[in-house]
Protein backbone atom coordinates (compact mmCIF):
# COMPACT_ATOMS: atom_id res chain seq x y z
CA UNK A 1 0.00 0.00 0.00
CA UNK A 2 1.71 3.43 -1.12
CA UNK A 3 0.91 6.82 0.88
CA UNK A 4 0.95 9.81 -0.59
CA UNK A 5 3.61 11.53 1.65
CA UNK A 6 5.09 13.50 -1.14
CA UNK A 7 8.66 11.82 -1.19
CA UNK A 8 9.96 10.77 -3.93
CA UNK A 9 13.01 9.46 -2.80
CA UNK A 10 16.33 11.23 -2.16
CA UNK A 11 15.74 15.11 -1.19
CA UNK A 12 17.10 17.54 -3.54
CA UNK A 13 20.13 20.02 -2.86
CA UNK A 14 19.96 23.36 -1.86
CA UNK A 15 19.18 25.72 -5.33
CA UNK A 16 22.00 27.86 -3.51
CA UNK A 17 24.66 25.22 -4.19
CA UNK A 18 25.72 25.05 -0.78
CA UNK A 19 25.58 21.13 -0.67
CA UNK A 20 22.92 20.73 1.66
CA UNK A 21 19.72 19.32 0.89
CA UNK A 22 17.36 21.55 0.11
CA UNK A 23 13.38 21.62 1.03
CA UNK A 24 10.43 22.27 -1.83
CA UNK A 25 8.53 24.70 0.86
CA UNK A 26 11.48 26.71 1.28
CA UNK A 27 12.03 27.61 -2.28
CA UNK A 28 14.48 24.56 -2.58
CA UNK A 29 16.77 25.95 -0.26
CA UNK A 30 18.81 24.83 2.74
CA UNK A 31 17.51 26.68 6.38
CA UNK A 32 20.55 28.60 6.11
CA UNK A 33 20.49 29.73 2.60
CA UNK A 34 16.47 30.42 3.03
CA UNK A 35 17.57 32.19 6.14
CA UNK A 36 20.21 34.34 4.22
CA UNK A 37 17.30 34.67 1.59
CA UNK A 38 14.47 35.95 4.29
CA UNK A 39 17.19 38.68 5.39
CA UNK A 40 17.77 39.78 1.92
CA UNK A 41 14.26 40.20 0.91
CA UNK A 42 13.45 42.51 4.17
CA UNK A 43 16.67 44.59 3.58
CA UNK A 44 15.71 45.14 -0.23
CA UNK A 45 11.92 45.70 0.73
CA UNK A 46 13.31 48.36 3.84
CA UNK A 47 15.60 49.61 1.04
CA UNK A 48 12.34 50.50 -1.42
CA UNK A 49 10.12 51.77 1.56
CA UNK A 50 12.85 54.46 2.17
CA UNK A 51 12.93 55.34 -1.52
CA UNK A 52 9.45 56.56 -1.12
CA UNK A 53 7.73 53.42 -3.36
CA UNK A 54 5.60 51.36 -2.29
CA UNK A 55 7.08 47.33 -1.59
CA UNK A 56 5.16 44.80 -3.79
CA UNK A 57 4.62 41.24 -2.43
CA UNK A 58 3.85 40.02 -5.56
CA UNK A 59 6.74 40.84 -6.88
CA UNK A 60 8.97 39.93 -4.07
CA UNK A 61 7.57 36.36 -4.35
CA UNK A 62 8.65 36.20 -8.10
CA UNK A 63 12.52 35.98 -7.50
CA UNK A 64 13.59 33.31 -9.50
CA UNK A 65 15.82 30.60 -7.68
CA UNK A 66 18.85 31.67 -10.47
CA UNK A 67 18.77 35.29 -8.80
CA UNK A 68 18.48 34.38 -4.80
CA UNK A 69 21.56 31.69 -5.68
CA UNK A 70 23.49 34.54 -7.56
CA UNK A 71 22.88 36.65 -4.25
CA UNK A 72 23.66 33.91 -1.68
CA UNK A 73 26.68 33.34 -3.06
CA UNK A 74 28.78 35.14 -0.77
CA UNK A 75 28.44 34.25 2.77
CA UNK A 76 27.33 37.64 4.84
CA UNK A 77 27.84 36.42 8.41
CA UNK A 78 31.53 36.68 7.78
CA UNK A 79 31.18 40.74 6.92
CA UNK A 80 31.47 43.03 9.84
CA UNK A 81 28.39 45.33 10.86
CA UNK A 82 28.12 48.43 12.99
CA UNK A 83 25.81 46.43 15.23
CA UNK A 84 28.76 44.23 16.82
CA UNK A 85 30.32 45.21 19.81
CA UNK A 86 33.38 44.01 20.63
CA UNK A 87 33.89 42.84 23.93
CA UNK A 88 36.30 44.39 26.58
CA UNK A 89 39.34 42.35 27.51
CA UNK A 90 40.49 44.90 30.26
CA UNK A 91 39.44 45.45 33.61
CA UNK A 92 37.61 48.60 34.63
CA UNK A 93 39.24 49.43 38.00
CA UNK A 94 43.47 49.04 37.08
CA UNK A 95 43.47 48.36 33.20
CA UNK A 96 44.76 45.05 33.72
CA UNK A 97 44.09 42.88 31.05
CA UNK A 98 41.50 39.64 31.82
CA UNK A 99 41.73 37.51 28.93
CA UNK A 100 38.90 34.98 28.96
CA UNK A 101 39.02 34.64 32.93
CA UNK A 102 36.89 38.45 32.85
CA UNK A 103 34.38 38.51 35.69
CA UNK A 104 31.11 40.47 33.98
CA UNK A 105 29.36 42.34 36.63
CA UNK A 106 25.72 43.65 37.06
CA UNK A 107 27.09 47.10 36.57
CA UNK A 108 28.05 46.20 32.86
CA UNK A 109 32.27 46.72 33.76
CA UNK A 110 34.06 43.71 33.34
CA UNK A 111 36.72 42.95 36.13
CA UNK A 112 40.16 41.25 36.83
CA UNK A 113 40.04 38.90 39.57
CA UNK A 114 40.98 40.96 42.43
CA UNK A 115 38.64 43.38 41.41
CA UNK A 116 35.21 41.02 40.70
CA UNK A 117 33.10 41.77 44.05
CA UNK A 118 31.30 44.45 44.05
CA UNK A 119 32.78 46.14 47.38
CA UNK A 120 35.82 45.82 45.81
CA UNK A 121 35.71 48.07 42.46
CA UNK A 122 32.98 50.47 44.03
CA UNK A 123 29.98 48.96 42.46
CA UNK A 124 27.02 51.68 42.16
CA UNK A 125 24.26 48.53 41.93
CA UNK A 126 21.95 48.89 44.37
CA UNK A 127 21.74 44.64 45.63
CA UNK A 128 19.84 44.71 48.83
CA UNK A 129 17.14 47.34 46.85
CA UNK A 130 17.07 44.98 44.20
CA UNK A 131 16.64 41.61 46.31
CA UNK A 132 14.13 43.05 48.75
CA UNK A 133 12.07 43.55 45.41
CA UNK A 134 13.12 40.58 43.25
CA UNK A 135 11.77 39.00 46.92
CA UNK A 136 8.77 40.46 47.19
CA UNK A 137 7.36 39.66 44.03
CA UNK A 138 8.53 35.63 44.24
CA UNK A 139 6.85 35.26 48.01
CA UNK A 140 3.59 37.69 48.07
CA UNK A 141 1.94 37.81 51.85
CA UNK A 142 0.13 35.21 53.13
CA UNK A 143 -2.22 35.97 55.67
CA UNK A 144 -4.64 33.42 56.93
CA UNK A 145 -7.77 34.21 58.08
CA UNK A 146 -8.16 34.82 61.98
CA UNK A 147 -11.50 33.79 62.43
CA UNK A 148 -11.61 29.76 61.86
CA UNK A 149 -14.99 29.38 61.76
CA UNK A 150 -17.03 31.57 60.12
CA UNK A 151 -20.63 31.61 59.48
Amino acid sequence: METSTGFDGEPPFCAAGCGFYGVREHRGLCSKCYAAFLRDQAAKSAAEAAKGRPSNSASGAAVSLDDSAAALGEPTRDTPTPTMIKKKNRCAACDKRVGLLGFECCCGNVFCGAHRYPEEHGCDVDFRTAARRRLSEENPLCKADKMEFRI
